[in-house]
């Protein structure tokens, strides 16, 4: 639940720290605190967190910032931890193993909190289980703080926003994503994590292939729709649907093999523990020619129209590493700034929506083109 601040006055805590990475010596969260170092502000007070004091230590002083010890499952260190600082930000998935405890403590100390979770059957657990006090806290938590979902969240926003303007109202829109990256072992780690827990596969995640004749591509099921989808869900009232774009039918239909493939291996214990074998461990990404080379284009959609809107988001970037820290630590950015227009657990849009695409704009994370301009 979700409540908007308004003429709730949610003063940012006077702490020794004003931002803290949690996980940060894991592949994602290194790449974080990269990032953060790169772009922070001359008087932002920052320092990382984690387990491991030797790794910990070795990050810190590559990057000149403070470290504190906070274990997944310590109450007093991640107590010590949002006592001492006004926002966190957790790169240490799978969060259905490791980060209801570090919630826990943000609630209860009044710390906020985004993430990098893509865990929706945990997000929801979180939410009944701490979002009351989230709210009597004035605690605002912004999970899927990363490429899923702020590409997601904050573009259907806009196109929302650009419909309205044209005095017109839709009842369903989509968003259709091209892009290039690699995969970490923190992201398959989660996925493995879904299945051995065997959380069901939404409809949306099934495989389909059709021609998109507004693009002249064809499409297939994205692999994060549900994730995004949810979030688009709880930011307004109109259906929304995600798709992975191809250049034509025949790479369609083999993605959707690919994708067929994978969800078998992870379906049985025989295939996770291949994955495991051959795929990234916990810590490692791809390389970062890879990363470098990565790319994300997102296209809003209106579905059954003549002449639709065409709304289309570049990201440079890696999808998964790149996008991903950069939407996360803006996110953090915004939250020490005060920026959040609302309290408990929400969504980057609802609670931070045109502040913090205007923050990746000017930062150039992303661009947009529109066809009605």
């Amino acid at each position: 639940m979700t409540i908007f601040k308004e003429n709730v006055s949610i003063l940012i805590k006077k702490n020794q720290f004003d931002l803290i990475i949690h996980g940060a010596t894991g592949f994602t969260g290194r790449l974080a605190v990269r990032e953060l170092s790169n772009i922070a502000p001359p008087n932002l007070r920052w320092a990382i967190s984690g387990r491991n004091s030797k790794r910990l230590s070795a990050l810190a002083t590559e990057f000149n910032c403070e470290f504190l010890i906070a274990d997944a499952f310590s109450e007093p260190q991640l107590d010590e931890l949002t006592q001492n600082c006004s926002v966190v930000l957790s790169c240490a998935g799978p969060f259905a193993s490791f980060g209801e405890k570090l919630v826990a403590a943000c609630v209860k100390n009044k710390c906020h909190y985004a993430d990098l979770t893509g865990e929706s059957h945990w997000i929801e657990e979180m939410t009944t289980k701490y979002g009351a006090d989230a709210l009597a806290n004035e605690v605002t938590l912004i999970p899927s703080s990363g490429f899923d979902s702020v590409p997601a969240s904050l573009g259907a926003q806009e196109f929302l926003k650009r419909i309205a303007l044209d005095g017109r109202t839709i009842k369903s829109f989509g968003g259709y994503y091209s892009m290039r990256g690699g995969l970490n072992g923190g992201t398959l780690a989660s996925g493995l994590k879904l299945a051995e827990d065997k959380i069901a596969v939404p409809e949306s995640m099934r495989p389909g292939v059709f021609k998109v004749a507004a693009l002249n591509k064809y499409a297939t099921d994205f692999v994060m729709a549900p994730i995004n989808e949810r979030v688009v869900s709880l930011d307004c009232n109109v259906d929304y649907h995600e798709h992975l774009l191809t250049p034509n039918k025949l790479v369609a239909h083999l993605v959707r093999g690919y994708f067929g493939l994978m969800g078998w291996l992870m379906s049985c214990s025989v295939g996770r523990s291949v994955l495991r074998k051959l795929g990234p461990k916990p810590g490692e990404g791809p390389s970062a020619k890879i990363i470098a080379n990565g790319f994300v284009k997102h296209t809003f959609l209106e579905d059954d129209c003549d002449n639709p809107l065409c709304l289309t988001f570049t990201w440079p970037g890696d999808p998964g590493n790149t996008v991903t820290v950069r939407c996360l630590i803006h996110t953090g950015l915004a939250l020490v700034a005060n920026e959040s227009q609302a309290i408990g657990f929400t969504t980057p849009a609802t609670a931070l929506g045109n502040t913090l695409l205007q923050r990746l704009l000017d930062a150039k994370v992303c661009s947009y083109t529109c066809n009605a301009e």
